[in-house]
């Protein structure tokens, strides 16, 4: 059985090539990604994990709103949907507001080193990993799970010079 991980391999390097279908049909690939600061956050309707985190999700995703400067986007992992009818029916149902991707075949996780959903990537404008994080419901600190990721994030805009 899989354990959280603490790391990611991936953070200080260039995102590999991928590509997703997003649930309204347009493509997401790395290139999309590569002009704001974005969070990808891997999650699954299949997966009890996430089912837990999604108001955790949600909540991160109403406070991405709140920043002009800073982007996120969910990927279903899998075709499996648990409990719902869809990838669209988990989102819906859950409150989660924000561009769906669709990564079917697993092809994004794998290719984005992805062992662990939920899992949350932060990607600067250069397309370079720059933050990891997983279950923001797991963090027990005062601050809580959520607040405590925007900052990590805020800390990481300041500390990654643009280039």
């Amino acid at each position: 059985m899989a354990t959280r991980p603490t790391s990611h391999p991936l953070v200080g390097q260039p995102l590999p090539s991928f590509r997703l279908a997003r649930e309204d049909g347009e493509s997401l690939s790395d290139v999309k990604l590569r002009r704001r600061w974005t969070v990808i956050a891997f999650t699954g309707g299949w997966c009890p994990d996430c089912r837990a985190e999604a108001p955790y999700l949600a909540a991160l995703g109403s406070a991405v709103d709140q920043d002009p400067a800073l982007d996120i986007v969910a990927v279903h992992v899998d075709a499996r949907y648990g409990p719902f009818l869809s990838a669209g029916d988990f989102f819906h149902q859950s409150g989660i507001r924000m561009p769906v991707a669709l990564d079917a075949d697993r092809d994004a996780y794998r290719a984005l080193q992805v062992s662990w959903i939920p899992s949350y990537l932060v990607v600067d404008p250069q397309g370079v990993v720059r933050g990891f994080r997983t279950d923001l419901s797991a963090d027990t600190s005062s601050e809580g799970g959520v607040k405590r990721f925007i900052k990590d994030i805020a800390i990481l805009r300041v500390a990654t010079p643009d280039r």
